[in-house]
């Protein structure tokens, strides 16, 4: 009877350990005995610090859970169409949870495609000798991109021949990327 209770009490799952079924059932019974105990007939719905610390004593739970609890068992489900905000009230609760990013049939394409173009771009510098790749590497993909001058001291050739060999290298990259398909 009792987990028939727990399961229909609220769309939201309540009381899944057995420290969180016994909140669920004695809370409110405990609160109103300290609140008798303390301060005679006066009664508050609102946990207050002190409150809390004595039934988490008493029912050896941790003083979240009984935040928690009492939070669960004070909160009310509602719909996710309950219309909110405008006087005419077409827009519900669902609105505002919309996912606007792709679905997952593009994700996935997207990513496959970037794969495949990685792979091929990996390719084609492949092709490249070792001082092509050095400089098309620093001047097209180093952020910031290095300079000429920076390029010419490293390889200790002029900025000219940089520029050629820079030149060069792209077009080779160019065709083995054109000749990959893409």
């Amino acid at each position: 009877m009792q987990d028939y209770i727990l399961h229909t009490w609220s769309l939201v799952k309540i009381g899944t350990t057995a420290a969180q079924k016994k909140l669920f059932f004695l809370l409110k019974k405990t609160k109103e005995a300290i609140i008798n105990e303390t301060k005679g007939a006066r009664h508050s719905d609102q946990l207050t610090q002190e409150l809390v610390q004595k039934i988490a004593i008493k029912l050896n739970v941790s003083e979240d859970e009984v935040w928690s609890m009492d939070q669960r068992i004070g909160g009310k489900d509602s719909s996710l169409h309950t219309p909110v905000g405008d006087a005419d009230g077409t827009l519900e609760w669902m609105d505002w949870l919309a996912d606007e990013s792709d679905n997952q049939e593009i994700q996935i394409t997207q990513a496959d495609e970037m794969n495949k173009r990685r792979k091929a771009f990996q390719q084609a510098m492949q092709a490249l000798n070792k001082r092509e790749q050095k400089i098309l590497v620093g001047r097209r993909l180093e952020e910031p991109p290095k300079t000429l001058e920076e390029m010419s001291q490293e390889l200790t050739i002029s900025r000219e021949r940089v520029r050629q060999l820079e030149i060069s290298a792209f077009e080779k990259l160019k065709k083995g990327l054109q000749h990959s398909g893409l």
